[in-house]
């Protein structure tokens, strides 16, 4: 179980560009991206400045698994994320109808 923050994806940004796009042959359009993500200051910067540069917002957005909306926060649960694993990111809110669920003992 682990928490995680929209300021998590941001600050991680810069990691998990390199592990993905640069122990390759990406092309230099990456490494431009990377060296403007370099330039940032990831405790303060906001998401948006980090999907500008990238030019989307998959590397700082973070979507419930359970309702589907767009949040700032979730609890990771399950295994650790990797092709075979199962891992759940459930919101506040769904974490706490999910309380009330069990606390209740019905079946919706």
């Amino acid at each position: 179980m682990e928490l995680i923050t929209e300021r998590d994806m941001i600050l991680n940004v810069v990691k998990n560009w390199e592990i993905l796009y640069c122990g390759g042959e990406y092309g230099q359009d990456k490494l431009e991206i990377l060296n403007k993500l370099r330039k940032l200051d990831l405790e303060t910067t906001q998401a948006e400045c980090v999907n500008k540069i990238i030019g989307n917002g998959s590397w700082t957005t973070i979507g419930c698994d359970e309702c589907g909306k767009i949040v700032k926060t979730v609890v990771r649960l399950g295994q650790e994320p990797d092709y075979d694993g199962h891992t759940a990111w459930i919101c506040p809110d769904c974490l706490r109808k999910a309380i009330k669920l069990i606390e209740s003992g019905e079946k919706y």
